[in-house]
């Protein structure tokens, strides 16, 4: 990287190389240098000077921290002040104090710095001077210098501790030091060197900052639309008298309701500056603006003056700002135009402008031959554009515009217009169905008119991403992680920017977070909603279930790190309160599987349907009813289940659509859908298939440990709107939990479980954990007593069930052992009684020893799958004999392979261990051999 250095005021500028690990300010010291530029750049600038060297300036990349200059001329106090409200804005958006680096400079002001690790990253970026001018203007204060805000090789600060031409020195202090500053101590101070140790952020992320960052970095990097631009011939003409539309401002006179304070002081601010409007004329408009204006920002005049007096600040420094048409008229409900010098020139349009439809007072125009003709009788206001980011990494396409539809003046509602539908005028006119009175007579060319007018008006709109997933998604701005949750009828990020997002599509038991409040500290009522809900069955079930929920919230964060989440298995007969225990808890969730909407039938469920379902949330518990083998077809319960298995990974799969425009030789596509939803599966039987048992939490419930607990559940029901009050404010815990506090979790919940537990089963209850304490840190957090009573104790139990790595889960291979130890039984009890059929013969197809079950892999085997086939009339788990082969080799009771007297006529015999065997489930007792060896 690369900073610039002078010796003396007067002297030439130096490059200075550095690399990462070394501080470009010792290097400047060694050379001798007196300043340095604030910012490292990517490359060294080429101004063009060199004609073997091209002009660099558009490809400079910038990095270092944000910085504010602070010069009140002859009015020291007044420069003191401004540094100590600056820092007090700066300390309102998370910026800790110890952190905000603040410099005497010496002479008559203040430097202000805030390292741009606490709201970026460590990238750099092309135009950040613009990108910090742009922020310095929204933390305005009196003497604020717009001017060091330079692009080329940027402007610099005197090295600290150095001694100046007049005797004084750039020195640091602290924010508290900055509170108690007079003059006198600056005087003082600035005589010599002071050294003052500003903290490391080391991971801290100021949000509020950082969304301030990203608005303004858009800001700077959005295209500037064509608008009309007065000349500095017109400028003159219109300086006296102030034109009708200005004084309409500063009167606060027919302005639209959704127009800002902001948007008139910085329209009136651009008219002072480009017209060079007298002091005394300026002051005195200044002056009735911020009398008349309306602002919450800015609630009283002196304020409203402040914010004026920054604009035209920014704007003497911001060349791109000309004074023009169309942003004042976005701004007034009527237009002010006639006589007016630059509406009148404004027929001098370029080539783009003139295809253009003109919008008017009742509707849109075209130029036609000497007179207009009218398209329509409504104008259009763009508010917000619908954006797609490619999976193949191309640019982002707009995909749809949200728009105020206007008619006589005044707004009918809104209307989303999809990009497809400017193709013609019958789409085009679709999408306002249902809207009273509105009239189109224009054709398809005259619709590209509409649009170009739409999108050419000079104002800002807010840019939406169309989500097809509902809760919490991960993106990254640089190197940050931003959370942002969505469901139909909100958005909300880690910053708190709102409406950032749009669920596309219509979910099924969708959320509610938006239509409810979060939890207020010491809230009884969601304490005592809480509390009944954590008795409402036997603790061991419920922490299970409970800390899997509240898991939930944080699976963006999860999938990340390990890419995997388990899925809640629960089971049990008729009548244990599967459905209704699953519906409860899920209200920390936000959602209503109790009155509103139920989870979806398995068994009458398409394999499409479930994908859709399964496919529809992050964060947002999908369940699965009635998953039972028995009301099942064998091809669904098996389709049915691979997709419930790959939610544990989010796998995708691959669905093929016809695309005539697709490049492929099949003309089709191939669209990749991934099971994305957190999964509580219902049954009433336990899962056999190992596959899904080994991703998921078992709970078994019964009617006997509901025991006396039907009070504590009907009081958590009655209250329930309480419980998802509480989940919301896990849903806002979420977005502001960090990666790697989750991962320090998972962590340390791994040290409590066996080092030979299996991985699946082990992470499972790692994330059950991993919910629990979350949802104890924020029952700490919002004063819930009566909860941490009853909770704390099942953490304890979960803890200490973790430990003792009871989560076995059977194999495929233990699940043969189980039938094939039922045929020996059946064998057995034919042969005895002479009567029945005899599968497996002692001393031919297996013997019993005093520690083994001798068995001939391919008669047992070829006997097992007869079995299945003729009295299950059910596909054998495995049905190759040589994958049967293989696999019990690597189970725990496999000893040996080698022939056995009287067997097989000498061929290798499998030796097992029925001490192992009834470790990993298979009753032995069905051998003849009792239930213990």
């Amino acid at each position: 990287m690369y900073h610039y250095y002078q010796r003396s005021e007067h002297d030439a500028w130096t490059p200075l190389h550095s690399n990462s690990d070394q501080d470009p300010v010792a290097l400047a010291k060694a050379a001798g240098a007196k300043k340095l530029t604030i910012l490292a750049l990517n490359q060294m600038v080429a101004d063009g000077d060199d004609p073997e060297v091209p002009r660099n300036r558009d490809k400079l990349g910038y990095r270092g921290p944000l910085y504010f200059d602070i010069d009140c001329k002859e009015d020291l106090s007044q420069a003191i002040r401004s540094g100590r409200e600056l820092v007090g804005k700066l300390t309102k958006m998370g910026v800790p104090k110890s952190m905000i680096q603040v410099y005497l400079s010496g002479s008559k002001g203040l430097h202000v710095l805030v390292p741009e690790s606490l709201f970026t990253g460590s990238r750099f970026m092309l135009r950040l001077p613009e990108i910090y001018k742009e922020m310095a203007r929204e933390l305005f204060v009196i003497g604020l210098d717009y001017a060091v805000y330079s692009g080329g090789r940027g402007n610099c600060f005197r090295i600290a501790n150095l001694q100046r031409a007049d005797g004084n020195y750039r020195v640091p202090v602290t924010a508290d030091e900055l509170e108690t500053l007079d003059e006198a101590t600056y005087r003082e101070w600035v005589k010599g060197p002071r050294n003052v140790e500003f903290d490391d952020p080391q991971g801290l992320v100021a949000h509020e900052l950082q969304a301030m960052f990203e608005e303004a970095k858009k800001r700077v990097n959005t295209k500037r639309k064509i608008v009309i631009i007065a000349s500095s011939s017109d400028m003159e003409k219109i300086r006296e008298p102030v034109p009708a539309c200005i004084q309409m401002l500063c009167d606060n006179k027919d302005i639209k309701g959704d127009a800002s304070f902001n948007q008139q002081a910085t329209q009136l601010a651009t008219y002072l500056v480009r017209a060079e409007v007298p002091q005394t004329v300026a002051d005195s408009l200044a002056s009735r603006l911020a009398s008349n204006g309306k602002s919450s920002t800015y609630s009283t005049a002196k304020a409203r003056r402040d914010h004026i007096e920054a604009q035209v600040r920014y704007i003497e420094h911001t060349p791109s700002f000309s004074f023009g048409c169309n942003p004042i008229r976005a701004l007034l409900s009527k237009r002010p135009c006639d006589g007016c010098p630059i509406s009148e020139g404004a027929s001098a349009e370029d080539g783009d402008t003139a295809q253009c439809a003109e919008a008017l007072a009742d509707g849109y125009y075209v130029k036609a031959g000497e007179g207009r003709r009218q398209l329509c009788n409504y104008t259009l206001e763009a508010v917000d554009m619908f954006m797609e980011t490619p999976e193949d990494g191309t640019a982002e396409r707009r995909v749809a515009t949200r728009v105020k539809v206007i008619k006589g003046g005044v707004e009918l509602g809104q209307a989303v217009i999809k990009e497809s539908s400017f193709i013609s005028r019958s789409a085009f006119v679709r999408e306002f169905e249902g809207m009273k009175n509105l009239m189109f007579w224009g054709n398809d060319v005259d619709v590209q008119r509409i649009k170009g007018a739409l999108f050419q008006e000079d104002q800002v709109m807010g840019e939406i991403y169309q989500v097809y997933t509902a809760g919490v998604h991960l993106d990254f701005v640089g190197d940050i992680p931003v959370f942002t949750y969505v469901e139909p009828d909100m958005s909300v990020n880690s910053v708190k920017v709102r409406g950032t997002h749009q669920y596309l599509g219509t979910l099924q038991a969708r959320p509610y977070f938006a239509h409810c409040t979060m939890a207020e500290k010491g809230d009884q009522e969601v304490d005592n909603a809480l509390c009944h809900l954590l008795q409402i069955n036997q603790q061991h079930e419920i922490g299970l279930m409970v800390g899997w929920c509240v898991a939930v919230h944080f699976k963006a964060h999860l999938m990340r790190l390990f890419s995997q989440f388990p899925i809640l298995s629960l089971w049990g007969s008729a009548g244990s309160g599967k459905s209704m225990t699953a519906g409860l808890i899920t209200w920390l969730n936000g959602t209503d599987y109790m009155q509103l909407h139920t989870g979806v039938n398995a068994p009458s469920t398409s394999q499409y349907g479930m994908l859709d379902y399964l496919a529809s949330t992050t964060t947002v518990p999908r369940i699965v009813e009635e998953y039972n083998k028995s009301k099942m077809t064998r091809s669904s319960f098996k389709d049915i289940g691979e997709l419930i298995k790959a939610a544990w990974n989010a796998e995708a799969t691959l669905k093929g659509r016809p695309n005539a425009r697709s490049m492929s030789r099949f003309g089709a596509e191939a669209i990749a859908i991934p099971a994305t939803a957190p999964v509580i599966v219902i049954s009433e039987q336990e899962i056999e298939m190992p596959a899904i048992q080994e991703r998921s939490i078992c709970v078994h419930l019964t009617k006997a440990k509901r025991g006396q607990r039907r009070p504590y559940f009907e009081q958590a029901k009655k209250n329930r709107e309480h419980l998802r009050r509480l989940g919301k404010t896990l849903m806002a815990s979420a977005l502001t939990t960090s990666l790697a506090e989750v991962e320090n979790l998972m962590n340390e919940a791994s040290k409590l479980l066996p080092e030979g537990m299996d991985d699946r089963p082990r992470y499972s209850l790692q994330v059950v954990l991993v919910g629990l304490w979350k949802l104890r840190e924020v029952c700490v957090q919002q004063q819930l007593l009566e909860t941490l009573a009853v909770l704390e104790p099942i953490i304890k139990v979960i803890e200490r069930s973790s430990g003792a790595g009871t989560a076995y889960v059977q194999s495929e291979i233990d699940l043969v052992m189980e039938k094939i130890a039922v045929l020996v039984a059946i064998s057995r009890a034919a042969d005895e009684a002479k009567n029945g059929q005899v599968y497996l013969h002692e001393g031919l197809q297996y013997t019993i020893t005093e520690q083994h079950l001798i068995l001939d892999p391919v008669l047992a085997h070829a006997a097992y799958t007869r079995y299945c086939a003729q009295e299950e009339r059910s596909a054998p788990v495995i049905d190759s004999g040589k994958q049967f082969l293989k696999l019990i080799q690597e189970e725990p009771y496999f000893e040996k392979c080698e022939p056995y007297a009287g067997m097989a006529d000498g061929r290798e015999m499998l030796f097992l261990s029925l001490k192992m065997l009834k470790e990993n489930g298979v009753n032995i007792s069905l051998l003849g051999c009792g239930s213990a060896v």
